[in-house]
């Protein structure tokens, strides 16, 4: 066979690597001539690429007659091979709490495990790592459940690819006041907000909820110092930097909501027609695995590693 003929069939397992991780075991492919068509290639070099796949076994294929030919097994760290994309990227806000860094390191340890090189990116700002998401800088992005709720019904071109469940975020979100006497929001206070955190917007809107307050924009990671500094009132944070840095600052509960309960749930948030990324993402980061992972840092058994 000529170079140009080995290039052909190079060309044509990238194309059914990226055509597969879209699958699952026991889905119905396309027909020779759809994938012939689709990849502007002949029909010998489609099946040549099959053929490769097949005997490297990153597919097995089950023909079923004129019901059409199904994936029997696939292993998508063979296939993510394949495609050459490299390496899995991926984002999450700065590990500043034992729970984040459990969490980061339950992530790359889960990729480790299964055999494939990742790389996590640490950006403050939901709205600026959806962003990121969407322009292809990352592969998928760590969100909260109600960020990502949020996003999609603003329209926005992604999906939630799965969910760690409560309290792997952080928590619990926790109302900070500069005045120890108070116990609540009350009318005229000045409040942090940080329009770039969908979570922050939405909690701290949801404990003004009735009240006629002052919103002063800021960075998120500024708001604890304005409070002490007294230059706002109130402001929404992460309890469990709070107390793991002992930060002196007047602590009250924001109440027990679905809002509140969302946003400590943490999820993989991916593009909206990414279908072989968020298959290969279920395959890879094990919810179970990356949980066992955050769980051990929080307990201190193992050093974080991210």
């Amino acid at each position: 066979m000529s170079v140009q003929g080995y290039q052909k069939i190079g060309l044509a397992v990238i194309f059914l690597a990226k055509k597969m991780m879209t699958l699952k075991v026991s889905d119905r492919i396309q027909t020779i001539e759809e994938y012939t068509q689709e990849a502007q290639v002949s029909r010998g070099t489609i099946q040549n690429a099959f053929r490769f796949l097949k005997d490297n076994q990153a597919i097995s294929l089950v023909s079923k007659g004129h019901l059409g030919t199904f994936i029997g097994d696939m292993d998508y760290q063979k296939l993510w091979n394949l495609t050459e994309i490299g390496i899995l990227t991926g984002a999450m806000p700065l590990p500043y709490s034992v729970l984040y860094e459990g969490l980061a390191t339950g992530l790359y340890k889960a990729a480790e495990d299964y055999g494939i090189e990742t790389n996590i990116a640490y950006v403050s700002g939901s709205k600026t790592r959806i962003d990121l998401l969407k322009r292809g800088r990352y592969d998928y992005v760590i969100t909260s459940k109600s960020t990502a709720d949020a996003a999609i019904k603003d329209s926005e071109p992604v999906k939630t690819c799965f969910a760690f469940g409560a309290k792997t975020y952080l928590s619990e979100h926790v109302l900070l006041l500069a005045d120890k006497s108070k116990e609540r929001i009350e009318d005229g206070m000045r409040v942090g907000l940080d329009p770039t955190s969908i979570d922050m917007e939405l909690l701290t809107k949801y404990a003004c909820e009735g009240r006629n307050v002052n919103y002063v924009t800021m960075p998120y990671n500024q708001i604890v110092n304005q409070i002490r500094a007294n230059r706002i009132d109130a402001g929404i944070w992460n309890y469990d930097e709070i107390k793991e840095k002992q930060i002196p600052v007047a602590i009250r509960p924001i109440g027990n909501s679905a809002i509140t309960k969302d946003a400590s749930n943490a999820v993989v948030l991916v593009r909206e027609n990414e279908t072989g990324i968020s298959n290969f993402l279920k395959a890879v980061i094990k919810r179970e695995t990356v949980l066992n992972y955050q769980i051990a840092v929080m307990k201190n058994e193992i050093m974080p590693q991210y």
